[in-house]
């Protein structure tokens, strides 16, 4: 059977099932089915397997690119590596929507780094905030507001090293109303 589908971000949906269509396609059937009736459940799958493929890689090059942009940031070098890697991927040889998908991921870079300045880098991913605001829902889930409060101004202390005699200093210097 085809993996469940989510309900939201339901674009996830589509590697599982292509992944899985693929699988259905080119591996042999399985010695707990009947083969006749395995090729009459899912036997309507080859008849996709060209565009199943295509869309295989049409994912794969997107997740390539997000790779690249992901460990190194978003800068010159960083683009110039994703346009190397689009040209490798083309040499192969694909139909015509990887062909629009890879035109598309080429104009998106083109656009990007239209905007950077010289030597400017930028982050490529968002999994440093989500683990800071992973961190501060931890903090007020056990704060007895379970709102946003004043703990917001926790999350700087969420991301730095606290010493002692930095936690002494900051105590000492800053001071407050009642």
């Amino acid at each position: 059977m085809p993996p469940a589908q989510r309900s939201k971000a339901r674009w996830m949906n589509f590697q599982p099932l292509i992944t899985w269509g693929l699988n259905v396609i080119q591996c042999p059937i399985p010695d707990w089915a009947a083969p006749r009736e395995f090729k009459r459940l899912f036997g309507w799958l080859d008849e996709y397997e060209e565009e199943l493929s295509e869309y295989w890689m049409m994912i794969h090059l997107g997740q390539e690119t997000c790779r690249i942009i992901k460990q190194g940031g978003i800068d010159a070098e960083q683009i110039r590596h994703c346009r190397e890697r689009l040209k490798q991927m083309k040499e192969v040889g694909h139909g015509a929507r990887w062909c629009r998908h890879a035109k598309g991921i080429h104009e998106y870079l083109d656009e990007v780094e239209s905007k950077l300045r010289p030597g400017e880098r930028l982050l490529g991913s968002s999994d440093i905030i989500e683990s800071i605001f992973g961190k501060y829902k931890l903090l007020v889930e056990r704060s007895p507001q379970k709102a946003i409060t004043r703990l917001i101004l926790a999350i700087g202390a969420l991301t730095s090293t606290r010493t002692p005699e930095l936690i002494r200093e900051a105590m000492e210097t800053v001071k407050t109303q009642s």
